[in-house]
């Protein structure tokens, strides 16, 4: 997996009910955060409307990548977003 990027660690990750959902535009590059406040850039393949779930995929080394389905909330525009809506499913 590509290397990971620190946020600075006066970015906190909010609780579910107060994250926003940015604008999601398939093909069109994202940050992800699993936590620790590291993020990974991504593209959103998919959005699955009737699940309120995004495809997105990570890339890796030599040319590898990693594609995860997450809640449409779990994803961020700016790497300070994806720290704020870290992943928890």
């Amino acid at each position: 997996m590509a290397k990971a990027q620190k946020v600075s660690k006066t970015i906190v990750p909010l609780h579910y009910s107060l994250r926003k959902v940015p604008e999601l535009v398939p093909k069109s590059g994202y940050y992800v955060c699993f936590g620790d406040n590291e993020v990974r850039a991504c593209t959103l393949l998919e959005v699955y409307q009737e699940r309120r779930q995004v495809l997105i995929r990570i890339p890796g080394k030599n040319k590898d990548y990693s594609d995860h389905q997450l809640y449409w909330d779990e994803i961020g525009s700016t790497q300070e977003e994806a720290v704020r809506n870290t992943v928890t499913s």
